[in-house]
């Protein structure tokens, strides 16, 4: 897998996201976006659009990355310009 930037920034998705909540209060978050399609959130979206592969290598990610966060004894920070950025 490769890091991107955010390819939607007009959409706002993490400011979206149930993160942002977190976020607004310091606490460090991370938003897993797979990306959208014509029928995203709409009623005609289908489980069969899903990309199982895709979202099993992204699971795998999330796993890994937790495990890594729980073995440190240091706690996440945000960086003060991410935060800035991202949460204004």
């Amino acid at each position: 897998m490769t890091p991107v930037g955010d390819l939607w920034p007009e959409e706002n998705f993490f400011v979206r996201s149930d993160q942002y909540s977190f976020a607004r209060r310091g606490i460090p978050a991370l938003l897993f976006f797979s990306g959208t399609h014509e029928d995203y959130h709409l009623p005609s979206d289908e489980a069969e659009r899903v990309d199982a592969e895709k979202q099993a290598r992204v699971t795998r990610l999330i796993f890994y990355l937790g495990i890594e966060v729980a073995n440190t004894t240091q706690r996440p920070q945000w960086g003060a310009e991410s935060y800035r950025r991202f949460v204004r």
